[in-house]
């Protein structure tokens, strides 16, 4: 083990269990934590305290994602475009409110009590398509007067 534990923070501990190993020779460690990189700018990244080091790894990357070559971003989106083909269409705002609405009408809902059921009724109305969660509890509480 590197550093002490007891001067490291989790993700410290979890980036040289996980992450360093693969990609450094940590005899620099030894004595100190391993840098846990909270931002970038450029080239460079820094560190939570504040140092700074050229971000060498990165580029390696963004060259395996052909950066600049326009016939490789070509054929990533025709792939893209096939896949989204067969995924399920998302559900409009519009139908995620209609839903929601007619849930609330058919169970009887008046309450923020009730938003399980309307959250199961509208569920089932957008069966085969693809509703974020989140958005449709959103809508559900807004309408419930949650």
């Amino acid at each position: 083990m590197t550093a002490t534990a007891s001067n490291q923070t989790d993700t410290a501990r979890r980036a040289e269990a996980h992450l360093w190993p693969h990609f450094s020779r940590l005899s620099a460690f030894q004595t100190e934590s391993v840098p846990v990189i909270t931002r970038g700018e450029g080239a460079y990244i820094y560190d939570e305290a504040g140092r700074r080091y050229l971000d060498g790894l990165s580029g390696l990357f963004v060259v395996q994602a052909g950066h600049g070559r326009q016939e490789l971003a070509d054929k990533e989106k025709t792939e893209i475009e096939v896949i989204e083909a067969y995924l399920p269409q998302a559900a409009s705002q519009d139908e995620i409110e209609g839903a929601v609405t007619a849930a609330i009408s058919e169970t009887g809902a008046s309450s923020m009590k009730d938003m399980g059921k309307v959250m199961k009724a509208v569920q089932a109305a957008l069966a085969g398509k693809n509703a974020d969660g989140r958005r449709v509890s959103e809508i559900v509480k807004a309408k419930l007067g949650g």
